[in-house]
């Protein structure tokens, strides 16, 4: 499933959004702050209307939860 499908079921409101982080990798580590840091697999960390549209149109292989944070690992 694309992310920006699974966002669209989960956002009622796009201008709200969730907040959010996407992975490369199941060996993400999240950085603290909203700053992304590709040598910790992590694409993009924020709200999920300020998602880029590249990100949003790939597919994730799994989806976790970190407090109120959605992160998505992409194939």
């Amino acid at each position: 499933m694309l992310i920006k499908e699974f966002l669209t079921m989960l956002v009622e409101n796009e201008e709200s959004g969730i907040y959010c982080a996407i992975a490369d990798s199941e060996n993400y580590e999240l950085p603290s702050g909203c700053e992304f840091d590709e040598k910790k697999g992590t694409l993009f960390q924020g709200m999920s209307n300020n998602i880029p549209v590249e990100l949003l149109q790939r597919r994730f292989s799994k989806w976790d939860m970190f407090g109120n944070e959605f992160i998505f690992v992409c194939q």
